[in-house]
């Protein structure tokens, strides 16, 4: 058997780690996984020696508007493979791109820009499809979305939408209580593509409701959306209760109190909570003043993200530090934390994705990463590519 890679270390596996086990990589796939490393290799097989370390599957993030001082929405073609490449950096292997509200020739002009970047194949994370958050918000719950863009259910808009991605567009977010949602999800279920609610107002009932045609998360529980109330739980009260709504966590300590988070985690498990990082240009530099969200100013100081009103406009959280905050925040192992930040996120997104992306066994992508015992990345491979190393611990011979 000739194999690309052969890859050796404490492996994490859907049923546990397996010490000192060998991945064979073929490809662009994981093709054998061996506790003794006693399959032959080919002279000319590359290693990547990780004893010691662990070997996780890749982090998804599913909620991103970009990053490395960068916005998703207004990047150039150079812009997103800067993006892309620093994202790999943070552990994420695979990403979708998401787009704020905007005019409409905006949000176009960054679909075909994003869907071009995935025919490039770029180096680093992998775009697997486009988050649409918004423009069919309720202008009430609107946080840091651009007021004067959110729109009106329109069907023969969200249309051209869709077209315009070619098949990329994979979430869209919205408010169910609007005129016309009921329809816009029916459309968007046909379309094979995820309906999200978000910055709503909507009471627990039209949730319900929106389940029941097919409604599957919720973008960033308790942000941007009506509080949990006794008499109307609203949307956070049906997130939580219904067992087919993943719930999007930013667990970086401002959007959501560590409480909040354990109590969602009870209630939701491992297997219903994807964490995001809903990060926006200024992840991975220094505070600032930042465009983004629709070319809003965004004041960012001490990591905290903020328009001048003073809400918060994204984070400037990585997936690797949400990783580690699910550890120090709601007490997960760290194979747990790894969990819900790899497989859980990938069941979240359907079966296409479920069935390449988020576990480390023989048939799935080759989206591996190697984590230090601080949980700090060490390598990241994409697709059976080694597209990061930490400058100064070189794994591969």
């Amino acid at each position: 058997m000739e194999y690309t890679w052969s890859i050796q270390g404490n492996v994490l596996t859907p049923t546990g780690v397996i010490q000192n086990a060998t991945i064979y990589v073929k490809g662009k796939r994981i093709d054998a996984l061996d506790a003794f490393a006693q399959r032959p290799i080919t002279a000319d097989a590359k290693t990547i020696d990780a004893r010691g370390y662990l070997i996780a599957p890749g982090y998804i993030d599913a909620h991103t508007h970009g990053g490395s001082g960068h916005d998703f929405m207004h990047a150039s073609a150079g812009d997103i493979a800067d993006i892309l490449g620093w994202l790999a950096t943070t552990g994420v292997t695979s990403v979708l791109p998401t787009i704020a509200t905007g005019p409409l020739e905006e949000q176009l002009r960054a679909i075909k820009t994003l869907r071009e970047a995935k025919e490039r194949k770029l180096r680093g994370a992998q775009i697997i499809g486009i988050h649409l958050e918004g423009p069919y918000i309720n202008p009430e719950k609107r946080g840091a979305q651009l007021r004067e863009s959110i729109r009106e259910v329109n069907l023969p808009e969200m249309k051209h939408m869709i077209e315009a991605g070619g098949g990329l567009i994979k979430i869209v977010t919205l408010a169910p209580e609007l005129p016309g949602a009921f329809e816009l999800i029916q459309f968007l279920i046909e379309q094979d593509v995820l309906v999200s609610v978000g910055h709503s107002s909507a009471s627990y009932d039209q949730v319900m409701q929106a389940a029941e045609a097919g409604l599957k998360r919720a973008t960033h529980l308790f942000n941007a959306m009506a509080s949990f109330h006794q008499r109307e739980p609203g949307p956070v009260g049906a997130a939580l209760l219904r067992d087919d709504i993943y719930a999007e966590l930013i667990l970086d300590g401002i959007h959501v109190h560590p409480a909040t988070a354990q109590a969602v985690l009870r209630m939701k498990g491992l297997d219903r909570l994807v964490l995001i990082s809903d990060a926006i240009a200024a992840a991975g530099v220094s505070d600032g003043i930042y465009d983004g969200l629709g070319g809003q100013k965004i004041r960012v100081e001490g990591g905290a993200a903020r328009l001048d009103s003073g809400a918060l406009a994204g984070s400037t959280l990585t997936m690797d530090q949400a990783v580690r905050n699910a550890v120090q925040m709601l007490g997960l192992s760290a194979e747990e934390a790894i969990r819900i930040a790899s497989q859980t996120a990938a069941e979240s997104l359907g079966f296409e994705t479920q069935s390449t992306k988020g576990m480390i066994s023989p048939g799935k992508d080759a989206d591996l990463i190697v984590l230090d015992d601080s949980l700090s990345v060490i390598l990241t491979m994409v697709a059976g590519e080694v597209v990061y190393q930490h400058p100064d611990r070189s794994l591969v011979g």
